[in-house]
């Protein structure tokens, strides 16, 4: 171990009194480098690169044989980063086309793999077995649970005290949707997503007066249906650009009781029928740096009649040079006609095995009406979401990838406590939901 330590420590002395000469050279750098290279040694020849950039000395066969090296390590970021200066200085040469290649796709870039097969000749297509995939990318299932007890609490919750006339509130209960989702290539650098869903929501509306202690408990089921279209375009610079928009028809029906005086005492329930078309708009960019991924992206919705605005800014890091591990991390701040909120989200993922990946998340601060992933993740459930706790398990096959997560929301409800007609107060308790999600994917 010591031995080893001193060699490099010497070998790195060696190079930086060859780099204090006057005459630094090419050749100098190309032998150090090509030794590194021969030892398979990748401390040692980015310790190379990175004097011989200070000292102004880059050649093609310097950047290749430190790509390689980062390669055989799988830090892929890193031998992209080499890989694509080489090409600029060489884009003939098939040896370094074929590792950027599969540096992509190994490091999860799969657009750029792509869009770099597709503008090279036949014969390097073939080698690869590359087809040209302006098609049918996937088709995806997905379901969604969302389970609680909140109605049956509800019933027991004292809406009204003794000096109050009336109390009144809609407990929202379980959730059911499906979703089906196309992905479209229409050529290398765009991409076309559509996507429907359908959702069933239950709800149990509650009134209860003071007056013959009188009560009602009318239970409603409310429709969701939802419609997103998301593209994107990949530029030449490897800048990502995409705008999404959604369009949804929803209900959210309640009942109102009237007291009535005379002659006798009585009471008239009518069921309100309620119904919104809303819609949201978004736009993201994005750019895949060396070890990071930054992205804004600006959002609008108009969801429940409630405008809001949203600036999301987002960084992702791969902190071991590949898409092993990760760090999503992104700040939100939001715009609504009583003031400004703010979200902090934040994932971690991790590669289990060659099939298998896990993640981690949480969300907190006011989610109500939050989107993200230019629209098709929104948070437009009738009751405040205050916290949310996931945990994702996914399984990626050659034809299919499977997605399980289970999702624990801290939510908000409200119920009303009237005097009189103008006199009332606005009552908050809190409750929790489980989300039980699964995403299948037939990938083409």
């Amino acid at each position: 171990m010591y031995l080893k330590i001193a060699k490099s420590i010497s070998f790195i002395f060696l190079f930086m009194n060859c780099f204090s000469q006057e005459n630094t050279s090419y050749k100098e750098v190309d032998s150090l480098s090509y030794v590194a290279f021969m030892n398979n040694n990748w401390e040692e020849a980015k310790s190379i690169a990175k004097v011989a950039y200070k000292e102004g000395v880059s050649f093609y066969y310097l950047h290749l044989r430190v790509g390689i090296l980062a390669y055989n390590i799988e830090n892929y970021d890193e031998a992209i980063f080499h890989f694509e200066i080489a090409n600029e200085m060489n884009p003939e040469d098939s040896t370094c086309l074929e590792y950027l290649y599969y540096a992509y796709v190994f490091g999860g870039q799969l657009d750029l793999a792509q869009k770099l097969a597709y503008n090279q000749k036949k014969s390097f297509q073939n080698k690869i077995g590359y087809t040209d995939k302006r098609k049918i990318e996937s088709i995806g299932f997905s379901s969604l649970n969302i389970l609680t007890d909140n109605i049956q609490k509800g019933k027991d919750i004292r809406i009204i005290n003794s000096g109050d006339l009336y109390g009144s509130s809609v407990f929202n209960g379980r959730v059911q949707g499906i979703s089906l989702n196309m992905s479209h290539k229409v050529s290398p650098s765009v991409r076309l997503i559509n996507q429907v869903a359908l959702f069933s929501s239950f709800s149990n509306s509650r009134e209860v007066f003071n007056i013959n202690a009188h009560e009602v408990n009318r239970e409603y089921v409310n429709k969701q249906f939802q419609y997103n279209f998301v593209g994107s375009y990949l530029m030449n610079n490897k800048l990502d650009l995409a705008f999404g928009l959604a369009l949804f028809k929803m209900n959210a029906d309640y009942s109102t009781t009237q007291l009535i005086n005379s002659p006798n005492v009585s009471f008239l329930t009518n069921d309100i029928p309620l119904s919104y078309s809303n819609s949201l708009f978004s736009f993201s960019i994005s750019k895949k740096y060396r070890y990071i991924k930054p992205k804004l992206e600006m959002g609008y919705n108009n969801l429940y009649n409630k405008k809001q605005f949203q600036l999301e800014g987002e960084i992702i890091v791969f902190p071991f040079g590949n898409n092993k591990v990760y760090s999503q991390t992104s700040f939100v701040n939001i715009s609504r006609e009583y003031g400004f909120n703010y979200v902090l989200n934040q994932k971690m993922g991790m590669r289990l095995n060659k099939y298998s990946w896990l993640e981690l998340g949480t969300r907190l601060g006011d989610l109500t009406n939050y989107q993200t992933s230019n629209g098709l993740i929104i948070y437009n459930s009738a009751d405040k979401v205050k916290q949310e706790f996931s945990l994702f398990f996914n399984l990626f096959l050659k034809k299919v990838d499977v997605s399980l997560g289970y999702a624990i929301q801290a939510k908000e409800g409200v119920f009303f406590s009237y005097r009189n007609e103008q006199d009332y107060s606005i009552n908050r308790y809190n409750y929790t939901s489980n989300n039980i999600i699964t995403v299948v994917k037939w990938k083409f």
